[in-house]
């Protein structure tokens, strides 16, 4: 994590599940996708919080990347565990950026509905990736 001069906070994290194993290929799995961006977005709230209590940011942008992704499959969990060893591959951009629309939100969106919010951007990220 990473909080810039700008105010921007940066989570970076794995994409991918560390555990997977060598026998399956490689995937980007849908709900691990949605839940880490959830916790990226509920871990600036707090931050947030903690370093402008007073809350004189009111509005918030938020952008999500995955990069390194361009040959990785993106699927259900429920699609991966039915046929983990096949599958088809990616041939996407190596850096996928998407932010919601409209982009800037209230801060209070952000503390309270981080899970939907992480949806919408699990969404666009599929949008780009399955095209």
């Amino acid at each position: 994590m990473e909080i810039t001069s700008a105010g921007d906070i940066v989570v970076r994290q794995a994409a991918m599940a560390a555990d997977r194993s060598f026998t399956e290929i490689p995937a980007l799995i849908q709900e691990d996708v949605c839940s880490s961006v959830a916790d990226a977005l509920k871990l600036s709230a707090v931050i947030l919080d903690r370093i402008d209590s007073p809350k004189r940011l009111s509005h918030i942008a938020a952008v999500a990347a995955l990069t390194d992704v361009g040959f990785q499959a993106w699927r259900t969990r429920d699609e991966h565990d039915k046929n983990p060893n096949s599958g088809s591959f990616g041939m996407g951009p190596d850096r996928t950026v998407v932010h919601l629309n409209p982009a800037v939100r209230t801060r209070a969106e952000f503390s309270q509905r981080p899970d939907e919010l992480a949806h919408d951007l699990m969404y666009l990220f599929r949008r780009e990736l399955k095209q």
